[in-house]
Parts: C-alpha cells; sequence; structure tokens
C-alpha cells in the first residue's frame, strides 16, 4: 500500500511538473506571437515612409 502511495504521489508531481511545462510554453508561445506581430506591424508602418 506504502508504495503504490509512493508511486501515486510521484505521478501527481510528474504530472504537476507537465503541466507547468505545458502553462510555460503556452506562454513562451504567445510571447513569440506578440513579438512577431509588433514587429511585422513596425515594418508595416516603416514601409509607406520608405515608399
Amino acid at each position: 500500500m506504502l508504495e503504490y502511495l509512493d508511486s501515486q504521489y510521484i505521478f501527481v508531481n510528474i504530472l504537476k511538473y507537465h503541466v507547468d511545462l505545458c502553462n510555460n510554453f503556452n506562454q513562451f508561445v504567445i510571447d513569440l506571437l506578440k513579438i512577431i506581430s509588433y514587429s511585422t506591424k513596425g515594418n508595416y508602418k516603416k514601409e509607406p515612409q520608405i515608399a
């Protein structure tokens, strides 16, 4: 019974770790998309000035 609880506890910790990893990755992707959208907006603003 104790071994079962230990393995369950470890499994829960691994699950939490993966959830944190996914959240961080999602945040990273969102930040990356923001940076890309800002940089493309900046380029769109600069293009008319050059033209």
